[in-house]
């Protein structure tokens, strides 16, 4: 059955009254799609279908080819010579050079971008990945001075100048400590919405931890212990996995090793044995990391704000360049978990001061929570279309 004339022209009305947000962002590391994500979920949950909402990997529109490239180098680079990402961090981490670079790639992709915004029409523009903000923008006032543009900022304390390079209208941080940091950037505090990091609703979301993880065959009755292995080298891996072992013989061991084969490869023998589980990609992250008790990892935002939002104690073995610093430093001093600083660190150690003090662990974890984060920022966005 076809809607009548009237009845149809009502609705192609109301979808051209719509209006267009879209969310730049990309794969360069998981915390800039996690957060887009997070805001696009955010959006949908408060308004529904009242806003067109469209996610885009920014980097791989300007150039496919460049970005998968980039992206497998930083992967590999983060994964085996941090300190080389280290070092670009800290060569770019001025406005000056960031503004050059942009400027740079102007000829390149101007007509692309100006193609992009007469193709999209967009009302509202949010980034949550800074590197082409400052070329976006400027092109952005020129078909549309009138356009708001926010940039979500994924992580804590240590702010790149990336992020601050840009004429944005609004920066969104996670928590009062990088409101601070963006200030000391001669950013006016009336640009700055501490909001908190947009995690979607799923890690809020109680689970029956009993039957998840006697669906993958280990024993709810135990303490367990979830490490994300992914961008650490094989060998501190290995040897972190038997310290678990040798010191917490009563604990589930999970390992997840993302899209890492040789990693995985190298943990088989591991997986065959009692109350362990080693994993590859997966879609359940959430579920994992909701039913464990602690979680090993490195300090990349998205995955630090999705612990603290299952309200879950972190151990962080490794910091890549100075903004995971940042990260790890917004645990430690909320003592929402345990940072080893030093290569020759035990785990176990980490562990049993954890396991100790447990409540107290958990009781900061509730506090530093903010599960209506990404609401908030709908509201915000609902406020500023209106």
């Amino acid at each position: 059955m076809h809607p009548t004339n009237d009845r149809y022209d009502l609705m192609l009305a109301a979808a051209k009254m719509k209006k267009n947000i879209l969310i730049l962002t990309s794969e360069m590391g998981q915390g800039h799609m996690s957060a887009a994500r997070g805001v696009q979920e955010g959006l949908e949950l408060a308004y529904g279908k009242t806003y067109n909402i469209e996610i885009v990997n920014f980097i791989e529109f300007l150039n496919k080819k460049i970005n998968k490239v980039s992206k497998k180098t930083y992967e590999k680079l983060a994964s085996t010579n941090p300190f080389i990402v280290n070092f670009l961090f800290e060569r770019w981490n001025k406005k000056s050079r960031m503004k050059l670079l942009n400027i740079l790639n102007y000829p390149m992709v101007y007509r692309k971008i100006k193609q992009f915004f007469l193709e999209k029409k967009p009302d509202l523009i949010i980034s949550t990945y800074p590197l082409w903000d400052h070329l976006t923008v400027k092109l952005l006032k020129k078909y549309n001075p009138r356009i708001p543009f926010i940039s979500v900022i994924t992580d804590s304390t240590i702010v790149h100048e990336a992020w601050t390079t840009a004429e944005v209208d609004y920066h969104i941080v996670p928590d009062s400590s990088t409101a601070k940091a963006l200030e000391e950037q001669k950013i006016h505090p009336k640009k700055i919405k501490t909001f908190g990091f947009p995690i979607k609703k799923v890690f809020f979301e109680p689970i029956n931890r009993q039957k998840f993880l006697e669906s993958v065959h280990l024993d709810p009755k135990n303490f367990t212990i979830l490490l994300i292995a992914v961008s650490q080298k094989k060998g501190k891996n290995i040897k972190t996995v038997d310290q678990i072992r040798a010191n917490n013989p009563d604990s589930n061991i999970i390992v997840i090793c993302g899209r890492d084969n040789h990693l995985l490869t190298s943990f088989e023998k591991l997986g065959k044995e009692k109350n362990t589980l080693v994993l590859g990609w997966t879609d359940q992250m959430p579920n994992f990391i909701k039913s464990s008790d602690i979680v090993i990892t490195k300090a990349g935002g998205a995955t630090i704000m999705e612990c603290i939002a299952a309200a879950k104690p972190v151990i962080i073995t490794k910091t890549i360049a100075r903004h995971e610093l940042g990260n790890a430093q917004f645990v430690t001093k909320r003592k929402l978990g345990v940072f080893l600083k030093r290569k020759n660190s035990n785990i176990a150690t980490a562990i049993n001061e954890i396991r100790e003090d447990y409540d107290s662990y958990l009781s900061n974890l509730n506090k530093a929570s903010k599960p209506k984060a990404s609401l908030e920022i709908a509201q915000f966005v609902h406020k500023l279309l209106r």
